[in-house]
């Protein structure tokens, strides 16, 4: 009888964790590919937090949001990724600071 009472309570617990709503990393990598004019394959991405994840391709970054419209749990429920803000140009590296010039023991103003 224990096994039993065990078994339909392991089994209740592995259903109630398949009913959690989120949004697919492949629906993620097709609307990015539109969004920066990329194929998906070129695409990097990076997850900030549980529903925060940055793709980064073809030279440009965004910033996606899962947004689900209604409470998780809910089997009704449907998720989908949103853009938050704008797609920002990657910054080139930064250069490294140019040489000094001129002798490197002077001290006062130019010329003197």
């Amino acid at each position: 009888m224990q096994y039993w009472r065990l078994a339909c309570t392991f089994g209740v617990a592995v259903i109630a964790a398949g009913c959690f709503a989120s949004a697919s990393s492949d629906q993620l990598g097709r609307r990015a590919a539109f969004d920066l004019g990329c194929n998906q394959g070129g695409m990097q991405f990076v997850q900030i937090d549980n529903q925060t994840t940055g793709v980064v391709g073809c030279g440009r970054k965004a910033t996606y949001v899962e947004s689900c419209d209604g409470p998780r749990n809910n089997v009704m429920t449907s998720c989908t990724w949103v853009l938050n803000g704008r797609i920002e140009p990657m910054e080139p590296p930064a250069a490294p600071p140019a040489p000094p010039t001129g002798p490197a023991n002077h001290v006062g103003p130019p010329g003197a």
